[in-house]
């Protein structure tokens, strides 16, 4: 009975309650039904043996279970299909040096058709250049000065000062210091020509036609000492804005900006014109996504790996374990190194990330990713038999052969400490 005690008080204290991977899944009677007739029919082939039931051993068949149980899971979900399904969805375009798209809709809304775009024109920003004036004159009274920038229905007043020692340069600077941390919605900047003269530039922030054929303009205050707006040319319109112009799907479309929304899921950004070319925009597997999935399995995998190592003994059954995981990965080890994922010299597998990103890119990525799930197959297979009977990895002394005529249940294979404490099935 204390020995019965010790081992509960160790699975209570150690897995009960704290596998987040089992709380989240929902088991029906069949199916711990199926997990009690396997017991039955290993225990029924199986010799009779002699087992040193010490602490030691106890504990580790505990642990071979759970552990082995939640490798099986983790195993089974990282099939195909599964893998796809969980990954989350990242928008994809096949140029994105033409167009960017990102995904801004919600998992439920993405199994949203793909499209294709062709970019004849992008939305382009309206553009004032002033007069290209000398950079060390200036025919301004000195004085107090000032002008409205109007844009849509709103409209700011820019004050400044001419002094004795500005020219059309240091004026023209000012000015566009002035306007970029104003913050209005235009960028300033001075250009400079093959003559050596100086214009102040002026360009909105915002592209495309409203219901104005321009963003900005620019009126000179009558209080001032002179025409400054007239002087610098500041409202002298050199690049109209206009739209772009886009087919989706082949149906012509417009934007006043370059970037907007798809079906309100995908947010694009067209950056060149396509010329003729079709650029594609749908959706891939988010690779971090995968990636979590993969180092789940790796990690589990090595977690394994390493409590059987630390049991292995010579050739006996503690050694058993260390040699089916080595063999499954050595069955798959062409394909699994083609992937990214290896194994050193101490039975870990590891993940070359840079490896499986290429691997699972969209031109692969369904060959990639049965590589991966081949293997989880073969995995899982042997976690179901390790949770099902962790006693085939203890050392232990068969007495006699199972009567070949009249079989019947061998409570010393599985045992009550380790078959029937199947706590994600309750």
């Amino acid at each position: 009975m204390d020995m019965i005690n010790s081992v509960y008080n160790y699975y209570l204290t150690t897995y009960a309650g704290n596998n987040k991977l089992l709380s989240n899944n929902a088991h029906k009677k069949s199916e711990l039904r199926e997990v009690y007739n396997n017991i039955l029919r290993i225990s029924r082939k199986s010799p009779l043996y002699k087992l040193d039931l010490n602490e030691d051993v106890q504990k580790y068949a505990i642990d071979l279970k759970e552990n082995a149980y939640s490798l099986k899971e983790v195993a089974e979900s990282l099939d195909s299909d599964s893998i796809l399904k969980g990954a989350k969805k990242k928008a994809n375009s096949s140029n994105e040096n033409k167009i960017t798209a990102r995904y801004i809709g919600t998992e439920s809304d993405s199994d949203s058709p793909d499209f294709d775009i062709d970019v004849s024109h992008l939305a382009t920003p309206q553009i004032n250049t002033g007069n290209y004036l000398s950079q060390n004159k200036l025919n301004l009274p000195r004085g107090e000065y000032s002008f409205d920038i109007n844009i849509n229905e709103y409209s700011y007043e820019l004050q400044f000062k001419v002094n004795d020692s500005d020219t059309n340069r240091t004026l023209q600077d000012k000015l566009a210091r002035l306007v970029n941390r104003s913050d209005i919605g235009i960028t300033a900047e001075v250009k400079k020509n093959s003559s050596d003269n100086s214009a102040l530039s002026l360009t909105s922030v915002s592209t495309g036609l409203g219901f104005k054929p321009q963003i900005f303009s620019i009126v000179n205050n009558s209080d001032n000492l002179g025409d400054i707006v007239d002087y610098l040319g500041l409202n002298q319109m050199t690049t109209e804005p206009s739209n772009a112009r886009f087919t989706l799907n082949g149906e012509e479309r417009s934007s006043s900006s370059n970037t907007f929304t798809i079906n309100k899921g995908f947010e694009i950004s067209l950056k060149d014109t396509t010329d003729d070319e079709t650029v594609h925009i749908g959706f891939k597997p988010d690779f971090d996504s995968i990636m979590e999935s993969v180092s789940d399995l790796t990690s589990k995998y090595n977690q394994v790996a390493d409590m059987a190592a630390a049991k292995a003994e010579g050739n006996g059954d503690s050694s058993r374990l260390t040699k089916e995981l080595t063999g499954i990965y050595r069955h798959h080890k062409n394909s699994l190194e083609s992937v990214g994922i290896t194994s050193d010299d101490a039975g870990h597998l590891n993940i070359d990330e840079s490896l499986v990103s290429q691997a699972i890119d969209d031109n692969n990525i369904a060959d990639s990713l049965s590589v991966i799930t081949s293997f989880t197959t073969e995995l899982g297979r042997l976690a179901d038999g390790m949770s099902i009977n962790p006693m085939r990895y203890v050392d232990k002394t068969m007495i006699s052969y199972p009567n070949p005529v009249i079989s019947f249940s061998n409570p010393y294979v599985t045992s009550i400490y380790t078959g029937m404490m199947f706590n994600g099935y309750i």
